[in-house]
């Protein structure tokens, strides 16, 4: 469609089927009613379990725009099309806002949302929204969880671009390259130094990850608290100046 785009998913434990609509609603007057048509098609055409997610631009009421500047007429056509499906929104309860204009004096709005049919909320009880820091975006990520616990894989062996950034990673490669070894044919050579490579590299890998994860965990969570204070008060210029901070670092 014009606005969206919709997927079948087939779970892996149970093979339940069920769909999968990611809208981006047009930001325009013009085109919300052509919007809002093409979501009454696409639940008109599939009775199945289902959930619709993404940036509608439109708002539900005025609580959800910090400045209570809202459209009625799309307000109530919006909420109309809720009503006419039974469709029930699965609210994160960390945010009252997911975009920003990243003014100084900011607006803020609710556009983010993810809705879901009764049968996809009958299937999938323990289903959730969280959210993840909206750092380098105006958007705040919301992430659904079906409430299925995953299955572990095992992780494979991937050369990383960013590795060769690393201070010390030609250094590894080097020292472990120098390993001497018994075989004498050049072809296990070639393979003993590649597996002894290899069985390095993925280690060495882990502790870097690890380090890397952890400041950007915390630089994550040092912005979703600044970013989320400015829903309550106007943030000051040293609170503006550290998210710049935080995002360059990102």
């Amino acid at each position: 469609g014009s606005y969206s785009v919709a997927a079948m998913v087939k779970n892996g434990s149970d093979k339940l089927v069920w769909r999968l609509i990611v809208v981006y609603g047009s930001p325009y007057e013009e085109g919300k009613a052509d919007f809002l048509q093409e979501l009454g098609n696409l639940l008109d055409n599939w009775e199945g379990p289902t959930v619709i997610g993404g940036d509608f631009n439109i708002v539900s009421n005025m609580k959800e725009k910090s400045n209570g500047n809202i459209n009625h007429k799309w307000v109530d056509l919006f909420k109309e099309m809720v009503n006419m499906y039974s469709l029930v929104e699965l609210k994160n309860s960390a945010r009252a806002y997911t975009w920003t204009n990243n003014q100084d004096i900011p607006i803020m709005a609710a556009l983010d949302k993810i809705l879901c049919t009764n049968s996809f909320e009958q299937k999938f009880p323990l289903a959730f929204v969280s959210v993840k820091a909206r750092a380098t975006s105006d958007h705040v990520p919301l992430i659904l969880n079906c409430g299925i616990k995953e299955r572990k894989r095992p992780s494979l062996f991937r050369f990383e671009k960013w590795w060769l950034e690393q201070p010390d990673f030609k250094e590894l490669v080097n020292k472990t390259w120098a390993t001497p070894c018994a075989f004498s044919d050049a072809l296990d050579i070639w393979q003993f130094k590649v597996r002894l490579l290899r069985k390095k590299v993925k280690g060495w890998a882990i502790n870097v990850n690890a380090s890397l994860k952890k400041l950007k965990k915390e630089l994550l969570e040092e912005f979703q608290k600044l970013d989320s204070q400015s829903e309550m008060r106007d943030q000051n210029s040293d609170e503006r100046d550290r998210l710049e901070e935080i995002n360059k670092d990102l």
